[in-house]
């Protein structure tokens, strides 16, 4: 019986334990907040496009920041336009940085493209390399 108390306000304090929920995406982002598989890249090689399957995924926080794999992105931007409206990319909480991106030159560029229908998202960088993604459910 003493082993049993113990035991029964262990398993009722574990039933109180709830997850945190996700925080309300910042207005203006709602459609693209979640997560995302790459599934293509186009980019220009000469005068050739060149299109190749990416599996890459990428979650896009409730404040609008990019992470992959967790990090933020290398050469992320502060700014982009998200079909046509400018959403400036304001971190609520910390913004994890990937320890490889010392090795990684950036090229000036001000805001990335990004249009969105329904579940299917497409994000143009300023050397115009196309990253397509899907949303996951």
């Amino acid at each position: 019986m003493k082993r049993l108390i113990p035991l029964l306000l262990l398993v009722l304090l574990l039933a109180q334990c709830k997850d945190k929920p996700d925080p309300t995406p910042v207005p203006g982002i709602e459609s693209i907040a979640g997560r995302w598989r790459g599934t293509e890249v186009i980019y220009q090689r000469g005068d050739s496009t060149v299109t190749e399957s990416q599996n890459t995924d990428l979650f896009i926080r409730y404040d609008g920041v990019i992470l992959y794999d967790g990090y933020a992105s290398c050469c992320s931007r502060k700014t982009y336009l998200l079909n046509g409206t400018p959403f400036e990319v304001e971190p609520k909480e910390d913004v994890p940085q990937n320890p490889n991106c010392m090795l990684v030159d950036c090229m000036p560029c001000d805001l990335n493209l990004v249009t969105q229908s329904i579940d299917v998202m497409t994000i143009i960088s300023c050397s115009g390399t196309q990253n397509k993604y899907v949303r996951i459910k």
